[in-house]
């Protein structure tokens, strides 16, 4: 029974435009954040490096967190109505 709802729920996502648009927002948002120097998430201060673990966690928490929320509920929404 649940393999049969994992099936039907792989299905339904790939027919939906959705399911694209999302990849797309979360593929792009770390992918300029790394290579578009204007475009900075955490940002460096003082004798911190841009590179430095904090930074690179604090991005990757942002890249993540506000918008795989945001995904998430978008996604699980049409399911759990």
């Amino acid at each position: 029974m649940t393999w049969e709802i994992f099936k039907f729920e792989l299905k339904y996502r790939w027919k939906r435009p959705a399911t694209y648009i999302y990849f797309a927002i979360m593929f792009l948002l770390p992918f300029l954040a790394a290579a578009w120097d204007q475009l900075t998430i955490g940002g460096a201060a003082g004798q911190i490096k841009e590179n430095a673990p904090h930074n690179i966690s604090f991005m990757m928490l942002i890249v993540t967190a506000i918008p795989g929320l945001l995904l998430a509920a978008g996604i699980m929404g049409t399911p759990v109505i």
